[in-house]
């Protein structure tokens, strides 16, 4: 066998097992998500009272959108849907403990 092609498989060995073992999980996304709504309150709610009221329900409203969120595991990469109602969802991709914003519909999501 070609020590060439012997290094690329190991490389390629080495880069699947560093992805599938940096592949986040659900818990991951739901902190990924408390975060993103802790910062997307302190930049749109002025009123320090009502900043801190909204990082308290941040991790409640996390734990509701998992529950309408569906993953897709790929092993080494993540798919995350999480559709609040028809009008309203996001899609994001989770890879090497991280998130990315692939797709996102509605007025609740949008970046302002």
């Amino acid at each position: 066998m070609n020590k060439g092609f012997l290094s690329i498989v190991v490389l390629m060995l080495l880069v699947g097992a560093l992805l599938f073992a940096t592949n986040p999980n659900e818990s991951d996304y739901k902190a990924y998500l408390k975060n993103e709504i802790q910062l997307a309150a302190q930049k749109n709610v002025k009123d320090d009272f009502l900043g801190k009221l909204a990082n308290i329900f941040s991790g409640a409203v996390a734990e509701m959108a998992g529950f309408v969120t569906e993953k897709d595991d790929f092993l080494v990469l993540s798919l995350y849907n999480t559709q609040i109602d028809d009008n309203n969802k996001v899609k994001y991709l989770g890879i090497l403990n991280h998130f990315f914003l692939l797709e996102s519909e509605g007025d609740m999501f949008k970046e302002e």
